[in-house]
């Protein structure tokens, strides 16, 4: 089964990035119902390219253990 995220749950998050100026908020009216789009700023991208950059490094490091423990596993066969 799938994962509901309320606005509830999401709201204060959202707050949070737009106080620390991460992510910038603007009003549509046009939809009839006003809706809040946000977009990331200019110091927001530069922490996502950051996060992102630290979450391959992470990556890359946990390939280096498992890999070679996973070609040692598939390359001998199980004995009885």
């Amino acid at each position: 089964a799938g994962q509901t995220t309320t606005a509830g749950a999401l709201d204060p998050l959202l707050h949070r990035l737009e106080t620390d100026g991460l992510i910038a908020a603007t009003w549509e009216q046009d939809t009839g119902r006003p809706r809040k789009w946000y977009a990331l700023t200019p110091a927001g991208e530069k922490k996502f390219r950051g996060a992102v950059a630290d979450w391959q490094a992470m990556f890359a490091r946990m390939q280096s253990l498992i890999l070679p423990a996973l070609r040692h596993v598939t390359n001998h066969p199980k004995t009885a």
